[in-house]
């Protein structure tokens, strides 16, 4: 497999480059870029065409189902996740694709996917910090999988912070995403 094009802003010590251009290998990121931009949020839309896409599902034909998904770049992947039960929208049928995804609602869509794709089991883990009560299973089941970089913090009891209402950045859906690859896709 050829090597990654460097980005301008991701050195080869920054602590996510080996997440990030291992992905840029395999092709879950353009290589026609300079700028990968780390610490830019990931919107909706984007985080669930990176999952649907690394997980080999076939991408739906069906007219998108959500009222603001129809002219997303997004729609097909957002509506395939809709079909398979892993994302939903809100009670007014929207899903904002271009809003940034928290760090919950990431590993929500993380869960749900391995539980629907390869009927992973529901883990528990010992939590901290703050996270709705919806989203603790999803939490519990990426941080007992280890899934997740080196912006967690990890307490001297072992409990860890997912910081999951903070948007999930860039670089850290760049681990998520390669550690799902490794750990659930294998």
């Amino acid at each position: 497999m050829a090597e990654a094009k460097p980005y301008e802003d991701v050195p080869e010590d920054h602590p996510y480059a080996p997440y990030i251009y291992r992905l840029t290998q395999i092709g879950l990121y353009p290589q026609d870029q300079s700028q990968f931009e780390p610490e830019k949020p990931v919107s909706r839309g984007e985080f669930v065409t990176q999952v649907v896409g690394i997980s080999g599902m076939s991408i739906s034909t069906q007219s998108p189902k959500f009222k603001d998904t129809q002219s997303s770049p997004y729609a097909a992947y957002i509506q395939t996740a809709l079909e398979l039960g892993i994302v939903q929208g809100n009670t007014r049928g929207l899903f904002h694709p271009d809003q940034a995804i928290t760090r919950q609602e990431a590993a929500v869509i993380i869960s749900r996917t391995a539980q629907q794709l390869l009927g992973a089991p529901t883990v528990t883990a010992n939590l901290t910090g703050s996270q709705d009560r919806w989203a603790k299973e999803g939490v519990q089941f990426v941080v007992a999988l280890g899934l997740y970089g080196p912006e967690v913090s990890i307490s001297s009891s072992g409990a860890v912070d997912y910081k999951s209402k903070q948007p999930m950045l860039r670089q850290e859906s760049s681990v998520l995403m390669y550690k799902m690859l490794g750990t659930l896709l294998h």
